[in-house]
Formats: C-alpha cells, structure tokens, sequence
C-alpha cells in the first residue's frame, strides 16, 4: 500500500521522522516555468505564477520509508496554499492508495484542547462557499483510533495569530490551518481518497506568542535568522514563545503516535484493527 503524508514543515514532521528509517528523496532540479494556476475564490479565473524549488535545486522536501507494512512518501508542502499546489504536483504521479493532510493547527472551539488529534468531515476554503469532504472509511478508521472528528477544518491564507481571529473563525469551523484545502484538491484531482488530520497546538482563546507570517519565507518556510530577529527585537517574547514550542512539541507527539496507529489499522482491517490496535496501545 502506497501512502501520502503532508506537513508543512519539518518540525511538524520531526517526531514520526525520529521513529522510522525515512530517507530523503532528491528532486530533480527544476527551471522555472510559467503555469496557470486556478484560484479557489474565483474557480473561473486563472493568474500565471513562477514554478521553482523550494529552497535551490538541491533542496530536499519529500522523504521516504517503510511504516506498518506502508510505503510512505511524506512531502513538506511549506506553509500556505500555493506552495502545497506547487510540491504536490509531482507526489501524486506515484499514485498513492490515499492521502492524509497532516500537520498542527489552532483550535476554534472549546472542544478542541492543546495536544488533541482532530479529523475533519470537511475541509473549506475562508471567505468561499468551497468545500471538499474527507473520505468516508478513512474518517471512520481515524476515529476509531482516537482522533476526535470535527464537522469542518478551515484553510485561511494568513496564520490567525490572536484569539480574536480565531474566534472571529469560529463561526466558519472548528480547526484552522493553511494547506488541507489544497491537499484535498489535489487529491480529488488525482482520484486519490485523502482525509484532513490535525494536531492542535493553540487554542481559541490565546494569542500567538508573534505573528509568524513575518518570517516566513516564499516557500513556506520559517527562516531561524529573521525569527530570532524578531525575538531580539521583542525579548519580552521568549516565555511565550517556548511555553509554545513545548505545546507543539507535544502536539507533533501525540501526532506521531497517532500516524504509527492509523497505518496500521488502513493496513489491517480498518475499524476493526484500529480497535484492536487502539486497545493494545491505551493498555502499554
């Protein structure tokens, strides 16, 4: 069984990566090229963008490796939609048996806690009335392993760096992050069934310790050089930023242990060996 797996960035990936022997894939180099690319505010309408790697051609984005008897490729998408349209592009040519759009997330409601695992039902873009639903046995199978299903993840374009923005959100959704839209389109595009799941590492009602937008860079990485800028600039910043970087620490755990789990319940029997397997992990 073939298997996809996004992140945005390598933190987010970090856990599951310590755990299995992935190894990096080298892309070719690639040139520039001019390509039409649909805007999902406006279906219609097409803009021209630059195609390029994502950090200089010898940059590395896609790992893979062997888990629960899955061949898995993980591709780093970078931060934000058109970046993940871009890096998928040649990950779906592998035709993989499904997609799983991963990563953290902020929460829109009280029912979404620091550390929890969510899967939505649907995944939408903010400001549009375009949806695209997870795929049935794949929400069933990650629910029976623990991860809480929610009606409705919403891509935004910016990070929602406070808790007004969140819960200004609130009414569009119940978890917001920036790629699974666009996982899920192309996955739809390629046939390929995908699901959207998430771990939370900030809650509606706090803010981000900083407006990490500013040091992203244009392939949706962060850039460490502009980000510790940012903190000497703000040193009143770093309690914050590291009562964080442990939440997310924590929410990419509890992410890991979930993959570990989900792969080897879609490798097995689906509910039932997710049950299976959800008991023998609770009773470690």
């Amino acid at each position: 069984m073939k298997v996809l797996v996004t992140f945005a960035v390598l933190s987010e990936f970090a856990p599951w990566r310590s755990r299995h022997k992935f190894l990096p894939v080298q892309q070719p180099a690639a040139q520039p090229v001019t390509q039409p690319v649909k805007q999902p505010t406006q279906p219609s309408a097409q803009r021209s963008v630059q195609r390029r790697p994502a950090a200089g051609a010898d940059a590395v984005f896609t790992y893979q490796a062997r888990v629960a008897n899955c061949d898995v490729r993980v591709v780093l998408t970078g931060m934000g939609g058109q970046n993940a349209a871009l890096r998928l592009h040649r990950a779906f040519r592998e035709a993989p048996d499904f997609c799983i759009s991963s990563g953290l997330a902020g929460g829109l409601t009280e029912a979404c806690r620091a550390g929890d695992v969510v899967v939505g039902r649907r995944v939408s873009w903010r400001g549009t009335t375009s949806s695209l639903p997870g795929d049935a046995q794949l929400l069933r199978t990650a629910s029976a392993c623990g991860a809480k299903l929610v009606n409705r993840f919403v891509t935004v374009e910016k990070i929602a760096v406070t808790a007004a923005q969140k819960q200004s959100l609130g009414s569009s959704g119940d978890v917001v992050e920036m790629e699974s839209y666009f996982v899920m389109r192309a996955a739809a595009g390629a046939k390929v069934p995908a699901v959207a799941v998430r771990a939370i590492s900030d809650v509606r009602d706090e803010d981000l310790p900083m407006d990490f937008d500013g040091v992203v860079d244009a392939q949706g990485s962060i850039k460490m050089r502009k980000l510790l800028g940012r903190v000497a600039q703000s040193p009143r910043s770093i309690p914050a930023l590291m009562r964080f970087g442990l939440q997310s620490r924590k929410a990419s755990r509890a992410l890991a242990d979930f993959l570990d789990l989900y792969l080897n319940a879609l490798d097995g029997d689906g509910e039932d060996a997710a049950s299976l397997a959800l008991r023998e992990a609770t009773a470690v």
